[in-house]
């Protein structure tokens, strides 16, 4: 039944053409937290320990988000999986579960799935530049946007916490979390379930 509501959630994005800009009224998603946690094996063996990630302020609302994080040695592969929740009162439940894939061929999948390539035209256009062919050797980001007439039109009113994890390889290594918490503000006003 999740796969059905997950394939219905992202069903504007198979049959969208471009992206459009964005209009202010259509909505705005501000974050409240960005954190990363990485492990101390992490610390150790990929990354230097002087990484930040942060919420940056934009004419007083937290609309974007920047990150920074500096690897020791290039990654050839990685695996992201994870999971975005929906706050009921008081208490956050699961919508949509984010199957483990391999961040490294995202690109190359992306030119044989429709659905995919939407996925990458709204990565783009959140942070130019992030999504690229292996190896990284910086995660870099500044000042990332979710674009509203997507977000919007597919996700009602409320509040929301993504939360991915990264591992190296297909059974390698837990690497950390990245945790995204943000209010949306849409004319949608339905809930999930």
């Amino acid at each position: 039944m999740k796969l059905i509501g997950s394939f219905l959630l992202f069903l504007p994005f198979i049959f969208a053409k471009k992206t459009y800009n964005a209009l202010p009224e259509q909505g705005r998603f501000r974050f409240k937290l960005f954190k990363c946690e990485p492990t101390q094996l992490c610390l150790k063996t990929v990354a230097y320990p002087n990484y930040t990630c942060y919420a940056k302020a934009v004419s007083r609302t937290f609309s974007t988000v920047s990150g920074y994080f500096l690897l020791r040695k290039p990654i050839y592969e990685g695996y992201v999986s994870g999971e975005i929740l929906y706050k009921y009162g008081t208490i956050y439940r699961q919508v949509i579960k984010i199957p483990e894939f391999n961040f490294c061929e995202f690109i190359s999948l992306s030119k044989s799935s429709i659905l995919l390539r939407q996925l990458y035209i709204i990565a783009e256009t959140a942070a130019p530049g992030f999504v690229h062919e292996c190896p990284y050797t910086v995660f870099e980001a500044y000042n990332i946007s979710f674009p509203s007439h997507v977000l919007f039109s597919l996700f009602p009113q409320g509040d929301y916490k993504a939360i991915l994890n990264f591992n190296l390889g297909k059974d390698g290594p837990f690497m950390g979390i990245i945790t995204l918490i943000g209010t949306a503000e849409s004319h949608v006003k339905e809930t999930f379930g």
